[in-house]
């Protein structure tokens, strides 16, 4: 008989045993409210690094065209500066202005345009290196998230395509700490007549810098 009962309550034990542990894994994949409302996974998901773009990724113009693009940022935290470089073909368009967008002043900090700095690079290719800095006196921290860093101006010359190249991206925060980032070109396709006939461009046969660098402007450099 007490073969029996023991038998009995090693068998509960290990029913509840199993119990309990299919409660945690349920539990623990249950969503839960932060609080803001809003539903988070209890499970901790690693910060995705800031992607520095062009926006819109592709565009077709008419030669003559002035039109603007823009470099935005994605996934951003604390951002205090930037910097980048930005190559194209010149028979094919032109890049005639760069200004700041309100993104990098989008908390409150006061902002301070750090070029454009106009370079050729190659026979065909040219450059425009620009970024920005932000401070602020009443200690506003740096913007979040994605948003746009710079409008370009730009004036189409002839049909073909061409890539917008980025390079030299550099993203600091607000105590002028580099921060990790990736980057995504853009493609320009221009079409309709041209006064001349110029060899259309392809994307990706924009020829690489010479040995001689593009000058660096810039970061780090962020006032607090």
């Amino acid at each position: 008989m007490f073969r029996r009962y023991q038998s009995l309550a090693i068998a509960l034990l290990a029913g509840f045993a199993v119990t309990v542990l299919l409660l945690q894994v349920v539990v623990a994949a249950i969503p839960v409210e932060n609080a803001f409302g809003q539903a988070t996974v209890a499970s901790h998901r690693a910060r995705q690094n800031p992607i520095v773009k062009i926006e819109p990724a592709s565009r077709t113009v008419g030669t003559g065209d002035t039109f603007t693009t823009a470099v935005a940022i994605q996934n951003s935290s604390d951002l205090g500066g930037f910097e980048f470089a930005l190559s194209y073909n010149r028979n094919v368009l032109t890049v005639t202005g760069a200004m700041l967008d309100s993104f990098l002043g989008s908390t409150g900090r006061q902002t301070i345009p750090l070029g454009p700095l106009y370079t050729d690079t190659s026979p065909i290719t040219s450059s425009v290196i620009f970024g920005g800095i932000s401070f602020s006196p009443d200690g506003f921290g740096g913007a979040n998230g994605s948003g746009s860093l710079t409008v370009l101006t730009l004036t189409a010359n002839a049909p073909g395509s061409t890539a917008l190249q980025l390079s030299g991206v550099k993203l600091t925060d607000t105590k002028a700490t580099p921060q990790p980032v990736t980057h995504e070109d853009g493609l320009m396709t221009v079409v309709g007549a041209a006064t001349s006939t110029p060899t259309p461009t392809v994307v990706g046969t924009i020829p690489p810098p010479s040995a001689t660098p593009v000058s660096r402007l810039f970061l780090p450099l962020v006032m607090k």
